[in-house]
């Protein structure tokens, strides 16, 4: 990448831009836009759309930023690897927050969600020192790995109207102690909590018709798990391998594809482990 551009110029005439193109320009400070080009527009040094309903790309070197009123969506990588964001605080309006909007962003401990978003795209959070955030109830869809390495998480509420947890949606979130799945969710993707080796416990509503492989991989500290009478599909490879103080797994008498015994995982009729 350009590591010393700390400024660029985009001319009337450019008609397309690649969303990644300034991730690795680690110096940029200010993206300005000609008035007269038809596409793009810039804001304090940030480039959007024309119209200014969507963030494209904040600078990697800013420390700051004061979005329009106008923005409705938070583009895919928006705010990658922005090293010097350490609050953020997203404008009420917002709908949307794209795949990896704040990804890498190494800096980023707090991030406040306005009750308009109601999307959080995949890997929208991964990778940041986030130590908690709010998730407002407006949100219905959070994407894949949108949490993933962030390590300092320690709980989260997901919101009632959410109906996935998806693939790796809390992957190496080591410190991770408390979640609430609300009864919305009905499945639990792969890897979804793979590696939260600080989750003591955990329940799984009723309603939740699935779970995934490696869903509970390496969960060190859960130490037992209650199975509701909705579950249809559990994993085949590694749901619960790592759970090394997992002493319990209970499964509701009115299951019908599963069943527990003294504590101990098996299909309805008992006849496979």
């Amino acid at each position: 990448g350009c590591i010393n551009l700390n400024c660029i110029e985009i001319s009337d005439s450019v008609t397309s831009i690649d969303e990644e193109l300034f991730n690795q320009c680690s110096k940029l400070n200010k993206i300005e836009v000609d008035s007269n080009n038809k596409n793009y527009a810039s804001y304090e040094g940030a480039l959007y759309n024309k119209d200014m309903t969507k963030l494209i790309r904040c600078p990697v070197a800013k420390t700051q930023i004061n979005m329009p009123d106008s923005l409705i969506t938070i583009g895919n990588y928006a705010f990658a690897y922005c090293p010097n964001l350490s609050n953020l605080i997203i404008p009420e309006g917002i709908k949307e927050i794209g795949d990896g909007a704040f990804y890498g962003c190494s800096n980023l401990i707090e991030a406040d969600i306005p009750n308009s978003v109601t999307s959080i795209g995949c890997s929208a959070f991964s990778y940041t020192q986030l130590s908690n955030i709010t998730i407002p109830n407006s949100v219905n869809y959070i994407g894949a790995m949108a949490f993933g390495g962030c390590e300092h998480l320690t709980n989260i509420i997901i919101p009632n109207g959410v109906t996935e947890i998806d693939d790796n949606l809390f992957y190496n979130c080591s410190n991770l102690k408390s979640v609430e799945i609300p009864v919305s969710v009905t499945s639990i993707g792969e890897k979804a909590f793979s590696g939260c080796s600080s989750l003591e416990n955990i329940e799984i509503p009723d309603g939740v018709t699935s779970i995934g492989d490696y869903a509970f991989y390496d969960c060190t500290k859960l130490e037992s798990i209650e199975i509701p009478a909705s579950v249809t599909s559990i994993g085949k490879y590694f749901v619960f391998d790592g759970c090394y103080n997992l002493s319990k797994i209970e499964v509701d008498s009115n299951n019908q594809s599963y069943a527990s015994y003294d504590g101990a995982l098996y299909n309805k009729e008992m006849t496979e482990l």
